[in-house]
Formats: structure tokens, C-alpha cells, sequence
């Protein structure tokens, strides 16, 4: 815990000047009205969202950053043997299709 002189208070925030000379910006509690020039303490515990949510955020990134560089890397289940489709026409299907649209004549 820090002590701090009171400075201002703004939207529910206070600036504190400490005596280590830093300036330091806390929120207000509901509820509480602070007076400029009065000295406070400063209590530097971080909010259970910090506490919590952030490790556990920062834990499954790092487990999909792992997972998304091990699946382009290892196989699963791929062929390996390279695939090529050629196509393929008849000559009699061909021939079809062009009398039908009227561009071969037959004699």
C-alpha cells in the first residue's frame, strides 16, 4: 500500500500525487467523496478479471498457437500421393453436342 496526496477528481477517477513523486490515477469508489488535498491510501490490488480471466486468456491462446502450428506441420490423414484429374471427352460426344448447336453438319 501506497499513501498519496489527492490532486483532482474527475468521472469517478482520482489523480494522487505519492511520495515517491509519481503521479497516479485510481478509481473512486462508489459512494466515496474524496477531498482535494487529503492524503489516501493506494491499494494496488489488481480486479478478479485480472486475477482470473487473463491467465486463462493468455493460456488457451498460446495452446491454439501451438495446436495451428502442429496441424500445418504433421500430416493427419492427408494422401500424400499427388491427385490429377485430366478430363476426358469422347469424340462421339463431342461430335453430338456441336450438331446440336448447329455448327457441325453431317452429310
Amino acid at each position: 500500500m501506497q499513501h498519496g496526496i489527492l490532486l483532482e477528481v474527475k468521472k469517478g477517477k482520482a489523480t494522487l500525487l505519492t511520495k515517491d513523486g509519481c503521479f497516479v490515477t485510481v478509481k473512486v469508489p462508489r459512494g466515496a467523496h474524496p477531498v482535494v488535498g487529503m492524503e489516501y491510501k493506494i491499494s494496488r490490488e489488481r480486479s478478479r478479471f485480472c486475477k482470473v480471466f487473463l491467465p486463462s486468456l493468455s493460456i488457451l491462446l498460446g495452446a491454439l498457437l501451438i495446436y495451428v502450428i502442429l496441424s500445418g506441420m504433421i500430416p493427419f490423414g492427408r494422401n500424400e500421393a499427388p491427385v490429377a484429374a485430366v478430363p476426358h471427352f469422347s469424340l462421339q460426344a463431342v461430335q453430338t453436342v456441336m450438331m446440336h448447336a448447329g455448327i457441325l453438319h453431317v452429310a
